[in-house]
């Protein structure tokens, strides 16, 4: 069994944020740090690439968006879809991707998580022009199929109303989701309270510890087992 951690909106400067990826990091947990080319500040980009260099092998760098900005509407948002054209979303993907690639080098590795979990065919063959390799959603309804999409089977947010999950929740959730495409959790601790990014940073290692021979991966490995299933 394989499973995928991916922490979202990582960029501007945030403590919760901080202290999770440095909990999870210092305990040996896999995570793969989905970074907002707009948001990212010096300090921010300091602080990952420290906790790159000090666990090896431990965090991924992928791109998040570009400027996270709706084009939808409240009930549809999107910032990658079909309010956009191919020009506007292939400049906003390859000026993304130039950002990273200069802040993180070989920390980052090209895959996509479109903000709000949406994008379209058109978004698809922009990120295969711009070298993208896999894309991660929220769920599978937008698989496009021109991309591999591992999408975490479990959102530890639920958004209307807006509520970060108990972790007594998440671990209910996840024995309920055995069966989705792709094992996993998809983190926002920006919008986390504290007590609650506390309690992620205890239960998540014990809850891989409790997996046992899983295996947690990031999107590089995603990469190389797809179109492998990867649970």
């Amino acid at each position: 069994m394989a499973a995928l951690i991916r922490v979202d909106d990582v960029g501007r400067a945030d403590s919760r944020t901080d202290a999770l990826l440095t909990a999870l990091c210092t305990a040996g947990v896999k995570l793969t740090c989905a970074v907002v080319p707009d948001w990212l500040t010096p300090a921010t980009r300091d602080r990952l690439m420290c906790l790159w260099h000090k666990h090896p092998g431990r965090i991924e760098i992928h791109q998040h968006g570009f400027r996270h900005t709706n084009h939808g509407t409240n009930e549809d948002k999107f910032e990658f879809g079909p309010a956009r054209t191919p020009a506007e979303q292939d400049s906003d993907v390859r000026v993304g991707r130039a950002i990273l690639e200069r802040a993180f080098g070989p920390a980052f590795f090209p895959a996509f998580t479109p903000p709000y979990g949406a994008c379209d065919r058109t978004t698809d063959h922009v990120l295969r022009a711009a070298g993208f390799l896999v894309k991660s959603t929220f769920t599978t309804n937008h698989q496009t199929g021109s991309l591999p999409d591992f999408a975490p089977a479990l959102d530890c947010f639920e958004w209307n109303p807006a509520r970060a999950l108990s972790w007594a929740e998440v671990v209910q959730r996840w024995a309920a989701a055995e069966d989705a495409p792709i094992a996993g959790l998809i983190l926002h601790p920006r919008l986390m309270s504290w007590p609650t990014v506390q309690s992620y940073a205890t239960g998540i290692p014990r809850l891989v510890e409790k997996l046992g021979t899983a295996i947690f991966a990031d999107l590089v490995d995603a990469a190389a087992l797809a179109p492998v299933r990867f649970i």
